[in-house]
């Protein structure tokens, strides 16, 4: 059996992604730029005036790894599918690019996550996304052996929005091998953060070695409103690699007293910015797993993203140009 390089943990989501007016996000009950849980009535009386739209397969960690997956990485996903047809094709999907959901993940009679997401003229997103509670990633699901022989685990703070999920993510922790193995998380949505960090903000210090996050999760989970004041907090747990996305600010990568800045790479149009963090961060897992410098997995990283926001929908056909033996 090949090697897992990363085992993920997250929500499998269905992308519902349609162009629309701001005016129209707000007639849906969404939050402009930002995501809302709703019901399953709420997105059903949402769809009745949907306007006619794509349907990709994502969810925070599945678009990460998926894109590892498009790269020739391995990959394992974890996560809950609804034994419906969203969840059916989710699956297939995943299995085209050698990405195995196990069968034990589906759940009959329950349905599939799935977001409907509006993208505006300003090329922002909005989103409206149910995720279903009875479909939680449960420790029966986690595969115990793989975990053991992985490089890395790859976690979405969504995962503390249920205390199964929850319970599951940190069992998985304990499973990989400490000596090799490195949990990377990604807090995923600022909200989120805020409402779980009391549960959050510790098992982030205590056993994650790379935080992915945005300047405005980056500043709830140290608590506060100014990203410089964030960044300082960040020095102050040097055992971990922070990575954090500014927009065309660039990022920046703080590793101990060290502050490496990336730029931005500058397109010719944006035309969404769905997935933009969750492929940043594949860029930057396709460079740490072929041993570049931090430097350099930034730059992986924000090429990747510079693709993936002049396309609708997280997938990019093209892979980033870094190679382990480059300088």
């Amino acid at each position: 059996m090949m090697k897992k390089q990363i085992v993920g943990l997250g929500h499998a989501v269905t992308d519902l992604i349609a162009k629309t007016s701001i005016g129209l996000v707000a007639d849906f009950g969404l939050e402009y730029g930002g995501m809302k849980l709703i019901s399953h009535d709420e997105a059903s009386k949402i769809l009745k005036t949907f306007p006619p739209h794509e349907k990709t397969h994502g969810g925070s960690t599945a678009n990460t790894l998926y894109h590892l997956g498009t790269l020739g990485h391995s990959v394992e996903f974890v996560c809950g599918i609804g034994d419906d047809r969203f969840g059916h094709d989710f699956a297939k999907d995943f299995d085209s690019i050698g990405i195995n959901i196990d069968p034990g993940c589906v759940q009959s009679d329950s349905a599939s996550h799935f977001s409907i997401i509006c993208v505006t003229p300003d090329s922002e997103r909005s989103m409206g996304t149910f995720i279903n509670e009875s479909l939680p990633i449960e420790c029966h699901m986690l595969p115990n052996s793989t975990l053991k022989n992985c490089d890395y685990l790859y976690l979405e703070s969504y995962l503390w929005s249920h205390d199964i999920s929850k319970k599951s993510a940190l069992e998985a922790t304990h499973l990989i091998d400490p000596r090799r193995g490195k949990v990377l998380i990604t807090l995923s949505d600022q909200k989120c953060v805020k409402m779980h960090h009391e549960d959050l903000f510790p098992f982030v210090i205590d056993h994650c070695h790379y935080v992915f996050a945005n300047h405005e999760e980056i500043c709830a989970l140290m608590q506060t409103s100014h990203i410089d004041e964030a960044k300082k907090k960040c020095h102050n747990h040097p055992h971990i690699i922070w990575i954090i996305t500014e927009g065309r600010h660039g990022a920046s990568i703080i590793s101990g007293t060290q502050q490496i800045h990336i730029p931005a790479i500058s397109v010719p149009k944006v035309i969404d910015k769905t997935g933009a963090g969750d492929l940043f961060a594949a860029g930057f897992i396709h460079g740490l797993i072929n041993n570049l410098p931090l430097t350099l997995c930034g730059n992986s990283a924000s090429q990747t993203a510079s693709e993936v926001i002049q396309t609708i929908g997280a997938r990019v056909q093209k892979s980033v140009p870094f190679k382990s033996n480059q300088e």
